[in-house]
């Protein structure tokens, strides 16, 4: 298949060519050359155009220039048709198959449309709004379009048809609430190189099949609105980042679903809820006094012992875990953000039962997660007689201690319980052996997966809301990341650049294309004059902002906002 490029020659185009000649360079465009190129712009016309040309001679590429500047000036009523007849006429000897139109920026003539095979790309789904991309672009804000795409069509004879032509092949993406003029081009323009090169491949391969003004699919079928690449351009999106800023780190319990899954656990236990939220407070005790070695979210082990006495199993967990809802908008964002190459993974205090099946639900891999395990069965085999009496003793000295208000009283028992008393049962290890995901072992994870890609914390954004995700906000920041708080409580707040509150988490898509594009400082200019979405990051004064997220989180997570 030999290709005829048709451009004016900007930068754009330069960029979007050389990839074409790469790509048949190393083999992806099978039986395909590039025969040579049309410009509407001769040398000195044009800086850019200069720039452009050059590079064809570098690379031994003829170009057949022709100025429509000059024929405008000489021939006011025809030059755009004198211009197809001397571009037929000069390129009549290069045996092109297809004429591919790159960033050329002149209607053709009726007759030129007629008598070549005309290939453009369109900045706009199929029969979608029509203009430049900047006015395509225009015209999708105001309506509120919530996908648009590129599509690469035949180009048709008719100054109707000029942006309608017969489409070949398209992509897709969403666009989400809040996304900015310049993001959804940004959306777009990455993909565009990818919708060339994988047009031309499935038609040097055919795959795909031109028969006049129709399209044929791989089955022989007519394609009337053309050929879906969306996934193929996402994969190869995916395995080509066009920027390190694609790691993003979420928190499971508040960003990604309101239940707390322990919490709700521990409900099937008699008075559980109660005796959840007495040793929820001395977590939170420990944790603000420094105590050594201790990480926010040890909850999650000190009931373990609670469990065990009430025969409770990994089942009840994951029964628990089916139940969850999702924070409205979760599934959706990490598929856009998966489908655009970012690496998406979940960070979680939650026990394993619970953190992998709502990974599941969201499509993320399992390999991705960073969790609690919880060995319920086997804690049960260790349990012996005395160790229930001392247990249920102590359930009844913490339901006295509830409401869990008396911190001097909460403090003193609990210590003795944890620290001298369970030590000598069969549960003794428990502490130890369950290792809480939480605190500086959720920052240690996120170096763990941004290290996998070859990146640092400088290259993550991570979403928290609580204690338990201070720790790793504080590291993401202070290396330079991205530290994003939603529906965040006191402790979560303080320590990120970003704030949202919002009962949708789709409305973060907006803030994170911001930071791949441009990082924190993107971000901040994103953000400007915005009260939420807010930048943080410049110390502001976070009473305002703490309020709205306290009663966004109430509104999401109900009695779980109240946890520390």
């Amino acid at each position: 298949m030999r290709i005829v490029i048709w451009s004016s020659g900007d930068a754009d185009a330069l960029k979007l060519v050389q990839r074409i000649q790469e790509a048949i360079g190393q083999g992806q465009i099978p039986g395909t050359e590039m025969a040579g190129v049309f410009c509407n712009r001769c040398r000195g016309e044009d800086e850019e155009a200069d720039k452009f040309l050059a590079w064809c001679d570098e690379h031994h590429l003829p170009a057949v220039c022709v100025s429509s500047r000059q024929l405008r000036q000489g021939r006011p009523t025809d030059w755009r048709e004198e211009l197809g007849r001397e571009a037929r006429r000069r390129l009549a000897d290069f045996g092109a198959d297809l004429h591919l139109l790159v960033g050329y920026m002149l209607w053709l003539d009726d007759e030129t449309c007629e008598r070549l095979p005309l290939l453009n790309l369109h900045p706009a789904l199929p029969g979608g709004p029509v203009g430049t991309w900047q006015e395509v672009i225009r015209q999708l804000m105001a309506t509120g379009a919530t996908r648009t795409g590129a599509t690469m069509q035949l180009v048709r004879p008719g100054v109707e048809n000029r942006d309608h032509g017969t489409p070949v092949t398209f992509f897709q993406f969403p666009i989400a609430k809040g996304m900015t003029f310049d993001q959804i081009r940004q959306q777009g323009f990455v993909r565009e190189p990818f919708l060339l090169v994988e047009t031309l491949r499935a038609l040097a391969r055919g795959e795909i099949r031109i028969e006049g003004h129709r399209v044929i699919g791989p089955s022989g079928e007519p394609l009337p609105g053309g050929y879906d690449l969306t996934t193929t351009v996402n994969q190869l999106l995916r395995r080509n980042p066009f920027s390190p800023r694609k790691i993003v780190c979420f928190d499971l319990e508040g960003p990604l679903s309101p239940q707390d899954n322990a919490y709700e656990v521990m409900g099937l236990v008699p008075n559980g809820h109660q005796i959840f939220e007495v040793i929820s407070r001395y977590d939170d005790l420990l944790a603000l006094e420094g105590r050594a070695d201790y990480e926010p979210g040890t909850t999650l082990a000190l009931i373990v012992p609670f469990l065990v006495l009430h025969g409770l199993s990994e089942e009840d967990v994951e029964r628990v875990s089916a139940q969850a809802a999702l924070v409205g908008g979760a599934r959706e964002l990490i598929a856009d953000l998966q489908g655009e190459g970012w690496s998406v993974h979940i960070i979680s205090t939650s026990y394993q039962q619970h953190a992998l099946q709502t990974a599941r639900r969201l499509g993320v891999e399992p390999e991705d997660v960073a969790c609690t395990s919880l060995p319920l069965t086997r804690y049960r085999e260790q349990l012996t007689d005395g160790d229930r009496i001392l247990l249920v003793q102590t359930e009844r000295d913490i339901l006295d201690l509830y409401p869990a208000r008396n911190d001097k009283e909460i403090k003193r028992r609990l210590d003795q319980f944890f620290w001298t008393e369970l030590p000598q049962t069969g549960l003794g290890k428990v502490l130890e052996e369950v290792r809480v995901m939480g605190g500086r072992r959720k920052a240690e994870a996120a170096r763990i997966f941004a290290g996998r890609r070859g990146r640092t914390l400088a290259d993550v954004a991570a979403i928290g809301d609580s204690i338990t995700d201070a720790a790793l906000l504080q590291a993401v920041h202070q290396a330079g990341g991205l530290a994003v708080a939603f529906n965040a409580n006191q402790y979560a707040l303080p320590h990120a650049a970003v704030g949202l509150a919002s009962a949708e988490l789709r409305e973060l898509y907006p803030v994170l294309a911001a930071w791949r594009e441009g990082g924190r400082e993107g971000v901040k200019s994103a953000l400007a004059g915005k009260t939420n979405p807010t930048w943080l990051g410049d110390g502001e004064d976070l009473e305002d902002v703490l309020a709205l997220h306290m009663e966004m989180r109430r509104q999401v997570r109900s009695v779980a906002a109240e946890l520390g």
